[in-house]
């Protein structure tokens, strides 16, 4: 008795992730194509990369 009430929690549980599973794929990814993202975290990686280079040259 006790397992089969877990099995049905169990399988409510799968239920409901298949369910989410469904609805983030039919969401849209992104409305930027991929390689507008690249050069957006290229730049921004640059950017942290002189701004880390200017603190240690102020420090040390």
């Amino acid at each position: 008795m006790e397992i089969e009430n877990e099995l049905k929690k169990i399988n409510e549980r799968l239920e409901n992730i298949e369910i989410k599973i469904t609805q983030l794929n039919k969401e849209p990814i992104g409305e930027r194509p991929a390689w507008l993202n690249f050069i957006v975290a290229f730049i921004v990686v640059f950017i942290c990369i002189l701004l880390f280079g200017g603190i240690l040259i102020l420090f040390f």
